[in-house]
């Protein structure tokens, strides 16, 4: 499908983290690193969405100093407000590396109408013993917080480092309402997190790693909330069956329920590169769905072929089920770089590291649209805004690409799947009648 797309180019910003703030409202973080000597400047930049995304107008900045490193992973507050927009990001700091406690790594930042935008809470995530690997390092630091998620409430908050240190903070406070977790390095390296009402998943290079974030002896109650999209689901008391608030501290056992493991078929050297839940799903996606990439080596006669796929994974009641594929598609012959899922839970999308980028219906995985050279370095990040008619894609060669998406988008896949299958159909039937009617006819 052709759709109308444009791309704006950021004088000397690198972007590494994206994050809608509304419809027509996005922050981008980037910069040009700690420390850095090319003179780029480390910031989080708020801008509008004008002329159906022709046009970037700027609001304001959020600008770092110079011993700050780059946003590396950015995250709207659910409880955000037109007049306060909050961010939480994550962003390395300090001017000793080896004071560990001086990388106040995770930070609460409030973009507001009556005051300069500024940092009111911060929150360090990694530890003292993988935060500062080497004395020979001359710049800070080597481990950054590569990810951060927010619990569809906004009470809750996980972020995860490429330390593999996992963390849970209650939000606004960014306080630790949970003993960290740090994956061993024998299970890979994490790449994402993904929360939703009932679990927690850190998705490593080896392995999705299932957590139950609720005590057990809470039975969370579905409630109907009637959302214009799709009737999402809340879970409904039970953070409060087991005592919990968001100014709560050292309440939650995450408790590990299960590993999956990447699809043997996906080949040696195959890794999970992203998983994400949806807010909410259409009603053929059950709800606790799980939308996964994997970059695969996929066996070619003697060699290996480089191949990217999208999976979905379903965590119902019967958690041996977990582990079978739901939905597989094949989306090219390079590696995925980044990926979103849509606040309704009905479109994918993907930046590969050909600079590629596209969108899929979430229920067939079938690609409706892409776009093959959207930057000239792959895309770091992509974003759905909440309404899901328009698609951001973010690079490191100073450019974003915002891409309209039109009404009814969603199930276009599927219809065009659809459509195929008809139009085989008809052939077939077309190419029988043919022979039927030129086929010579034998006496008796």
């Amino acid at each position: 499908m052709r759709v109308k797309h444009h791309v704006h180019q950021l004088d000397k910003f690198p972007v590494y983290s994206a994050a809608w703030a509304a419809d027509d409202v996005i922050a981008l973080g980037g910069g040009g690193g700690a420390n850095s000597r090319t003179g780029i400047k480390n910031k989080v930049r708020l801008v509008k969405v004008a002329e159906a995304g022709q046009k970037l107008d700027p609001i304001d900045t959020f600008e770092l100093p110079l011993s700050d490193d780059t946003p590396m992973s950015l995250a709207l507050a659910p409880s955000s407000t037109e007049s306060s927009r909050e961010f939480v990001a994550g962003i390395n700091s300090t001017s000793d590396p080896t004071d560990t406690t001086a990388n106040q790594n995770c930070r609460r930042i409030v973009f507001s109408e009556k005051n300069a935008a500024q940092a009111t809470a911060t929150r360090n995530t990694i530890a003292a013993k993988d935060a500062y690997q080497s004395s020979k390092l001359r710049h800070w630091p080597p481990i950054p917080q590569r990810v951060v998620a927010f619990s569809p409430d906004g009470s809750f908050l996980a972020t995860g480092s490429t330390s593999n240190e996992l963390a849970v903070l209650s939000y606004p406070s960014l306080q630790p309402v949970a003993p960290p977790i740090t994956i061993p390095e024998a299970e890979g390296e994490m790449f994402d997190v993904s929360i939703n009402d009932t679990y927690i998943v850190a998705a490593t290079t080896r392995f999705l790693i299932i957590y139950s974030w609720m005590p057990q002896s809470s039975s969370p109650v579905a409630e109907d909330t009637g959302t214009k999209s799709k009737k999402s689901l809340k879970r409904k008391g039970s953070r409060a069956a087991a005592g919990l608030s968001s100014t709560t501290s050292q309440q939650l056992d995450l408790k590990e329920l299960q590993k999956i493991s990447v699809p043997s078929w996906a080949g040696l050297g195959a890794t999970f590169r992203a998983a994400r839940f949806a807010i909410s799903y259409p009603k053929n996606i059950p709800i606790n769905t799980l939308f996964a990439i994997v970059n695969a080596k996929v066996p070619s006669g003697r060699k290996f072929a480089r191949k990217s796929f999208a999976l979905r994974y379903v965590l119902g009641d019967d958690s041996a089920q977990w582990g079978r594929e739901a939905a597989k598609r094949a989306l090219g012959d390079n590696n995925i770089s980044s990926f979103d899922v849509s606040t309704s839970g009905a479109l994918l999308a993907y930046g590969r590291s050909d600079c590629a980028i596209g969108v899929l219906d979430a229920t067939s995985l079938a690609p409706i649209l892409e776009i093959l050279h959207a930057h000239d370095f792959p895309a770091t990040v992509v974003k759905f805004n909440p309404a899901a008619n328009m698609l951001l894609s973010a690079s490191a060669d100073d450019t974003c690409r915002l891409v309209a998406l039109p009404e009814g988008f969603a199930g276009q896949g599927s219809l065009s799947t659809i459509i195929l299958i008809i139009i085989t159909i008809l052939v077939v039937l077309v190419a029988i009648a043919g022979r039927l009617m030129f086929t010579p006819q034998l006496e008796g």
